[in-house]
């Protein structure tokens, strides 16, 4: 197993890196640290041919600025939360409604765009990659921190 760590664009001054993680028969698996998006899976066909089976781009400015979701596996939630009302703790809070008076994939575009991952190896059993960031934020009715 092979991890690879490689400028992918910049964002804000910031360069944002990409990790591949590669076994030994050329399967590879890439991440951006931008919203944890998966942008390729290269793996064998039926005959063994390798090819990329990701729907993705190849430059951060596409995810930003053409389709921030797409392979994006990072976010405040991942589904829905009915017409906006976030029970927790004994309390409701409401959140910002963005599609047909709910709230759906953590709201608009920028839910996913935190980035600041930290990259953890470990060979001996199996090959890990823990992304990793913490926001303290009141924003869209969410509260505190999100990790």
């Amino acid at each position: 197993m092979k991890v690879e760590k490689k400028v992918f664009g910049q964002l804000a001054g910031q360069d944002v890196y990409g990790y591949i993680m590669r076994n030994n028969n050329g399967v590879e698996v890439e991440c951006i640290e931008y919203g944890c998006a998966i942008t390729r899976i290269v793996t064998p066909d039926r005959d063994g041919t390798l090819d990329n089976i990701v729907l993705g781009c190849r430059r951060l400015e596409d995810y930003i600025n053409r389709v921030p979701y797409f392979g994006a596996v990072v976010g405040r939630v991942g589904g829905r939360i009915g017409k906006g009302h976030l029970p927790l703790n004994k309390n409701t809070y409401q959140v910002t409604a963005n599609q047909e008076g709910n709230h759906l994939h953590g709201g608009k575009k920028d839910s996913v765009t935190g980035f600041g991952l930290q990259m953890q190896l470990n060979m001996s059993k199996m090959l890990q990659l823990h992304l990793l960031t913490s926001v303290r934020m009141v924003r869209k009715g969410f509260q505190g921190i999100w990790r």
